[in-house]
């Protein structure tokens, strides 16, 4: 596994990203699988969002995201998406069209071995990020296979229209206050409309510590997501809003996305076995 740290600057705009990748080592040369066959592959791909406050080093810094990746075998990207809930924000940067757009594509023509398949893609993120991966997994579910929220500000929009405003920081992600329920940065109003309109329908899986503030809205968003067909996996665990949550959680998340031990299945004769 190699760690890359690029900054992209794109369309005006640009961050930083940490990207995990699968490499050709010793492990993989004594399987006799030659150089040329590893990289031909289709790997699966993980996108990991950060919080509120936080950046792309987060997930690699403070939880065991790279062993885990190892063992599958797989991509992780972490793109750092500011303060903006990861929106197209009326008064604030693109974030969507930024990675789900520029990076999205610059990187895979960077890795052809990057899948573009939505069943071997994972979206996931926490707090801020769980929203923004619940909300990209709605909106482009084309692209993702798999919706992962873990502590995530579920209900966001709709505390931000009722008057809650975090520092101020919100209205450059979601606007006027007046326009957000039901318009496109409504997580409630995204899952209605990917149901009638008939488009892929990604897996869900939502956690959230017990002693979480977010918990009881997690519930909410959970319970509703089922009244409407969705598969929503729901895991729970005695925690708050901290990294110990997110660590166990986020080895969940890759065999949810990933089962099995893909390493393995890669190796065991020398070419992939799924």
């Amino acid at each position: 596994m190699v760690r890359l740290h690029m900054q992209m600057n794109l369309r005006m705009s640009s961050t930083d990203l940490v990207i995990l990748a699968p490499y050709y080592g010793e492990l993989e040369a004594g399987t006799g699988m030659k150089e040329e066959d590893f990289y031909n592959q289709k790997f699966k791909c993980v996108w990991l969002l950060h919080g509120l406050g936080g950046n792309c080093n987060d997930w690699v810094n403070y939880t065991q995201v790279e062993t885990f990746a190892e063992e599958k075998n797989c991509f992780v990207i972490c793109p750092s998406g500011g303060a903006g809930f990861y929106t197209d924000g009326p008064l604030g940067t693109n974030w969507e069209t930024l990675i789900m757009e520029d990076i999205w594509n610059y990187l895979h023509r960077l890795f052809p071995m990057m899948s573009e398949e939505p069943k071997d893609n994972v979206i996931a993120g926490l707090s801020m990020g769980g929203y923004g991966a619940m909300k990209y997994a709605l909106s482009h579910s084309g692209k993702f296979g798999y919706g992962c929220s873990l502590s995530g500000g579920l209900n966001m929009p709709q505390r931000y229209a009722e008057g809650e405003n975090i520092n101020g920081r919100l209205q450059f992600a979601f606007g006027k206050p007046e326009d957000v329920e039901g318009g496109p940065f409504d997580l409630y109003q995204l899952a209605k409309d990917l149901k009638r309109d008939g488009g892929p329908i990604p897996r869900i899986y939502i956690s959230c510590g017990r002693k979480d503030w977010e918990y009881e809205p997690n519930q909410q968003f959970r319970d509703f997501m089922r009244e409407q067909g969705y598969d929503v996996t729901w895991d729970e665990d005695d925690y708050s809003h901290e990294w110990r949550m997110w660590n166990l959680q986020i080895k969940k998340v890759l065999d949810f996305g990933i089962p099995g031990d893909f390493c393995k299945a890669v190796f065991t004769r020398g070419h992939v076995e799924e």
